[in-house]
């Protein structure tokens, strides 16, 4: 009998199917996901063949294993003869916003995300509207986080590792720039799920036994990168989008 998926196997079967689907939940399409889960199509948990599995948001996955418990594999409405037609909805989803298919650098757009009522910027503040994302946290770390795990891949491959005083500082200066809004505490957050025993960076000996950072042995590189722009990509737009409003206030 196959073996439940393993953490790090996990990672590396999120990355490949973000890769082919794009980082959207298959059944309600929204994105980005707060949360990502794989769901088994033909129902059987231990079958962790590719194209048995798709990427849906918590909540949709809880319904689907719902209805299943409820009547069976014919009552989700996921299955192997449905599937096609909920992957061409979600590329007609991603087919819209192909005119972004160019992702802006976030580094040369400031935002600020505010805390006013309900997640709307307060009167005459630039900001983003947030309403619908969660609590003020959950909405900054939706802008936050994806930014700073780019930049953070991004250095490492670049200069091969990184020490946790740059991954924490430089990272806080990056998304106070990038974003208008860091703090050295929160990066730290982000850094540690990184170099988790599922994050994709491992621990290394630097010079003079300073522990320094770089990716995991085995880690799918391209594919990596790929998943973190694709999560990226919205976020961007909001920048970008935020940055010309303000140009034109100007």
């Amino acid at each position: 009998m196959p073996k439940r998926m393993s953490a790090r196997d996990r990672l590396m079967y999120l990355e490949a199917v973000i890769l082919r689907d794009g980082d959207l939940c298959l059944l309600c399409r929204r994105m980005p996901l707060l949360e990502r889960t794989l769901d088994h199509v033909n129902g059987r948990s231990r079958d962790n063949r590719l194209e048995n599995l798709v990427l849906l948001c918590r909540a949709c996955n809880t319904a689907e294993g719902n209805r299943a418990r409820r009547g069976g594999i014919n009552r989700r409405l996921l299955t192997p003869a449905s599937l096609p037609q909920y992957r061409a909805r979600a590329a007609e989803t991603l087919a819209n916003a192909s005119r972004f298919q160019k992702m802006p650098d976030p580094s040369g757009a400031r935002v600020t995300v505010s805390e006013g009522e309900m997640g709307r910027p307060r009167p005459g503040e630039p900001g983003i509207d947030r309403r619908g994302w969660g609590s003020a946290e959950e909405a900054a770390n939706q802008v936050m986080e994806p930014t700073y795990r780019l930049w953070l891949f991004r250095w490492v491959k670049d200069r091969g590792f990184i020490g946790r005083a740059d991954a924490v500082d430089a990272g806080a200066e990056y998304l106070d720039q990038a974003v208008g809004r860091a703090s050295q505490q929160t990066v730290e957050r982000y850094f540690r799920k990184a170099i988790s025993s599922t994050g994709w960076l491992e621990e290394r000996r630097g010079e003079g036994s300073a522990p320094v950072w770089g990716f995991r042995v085995g880690i799918a590189i391209e594919i990596l990168q790929r998943a973190l722009e694709q999560r990226m990509r919205p976020i961007a737009l909001i920048l970008a989008a935020t940055s010309a409003d303000e140009e034109a206030r100007c």
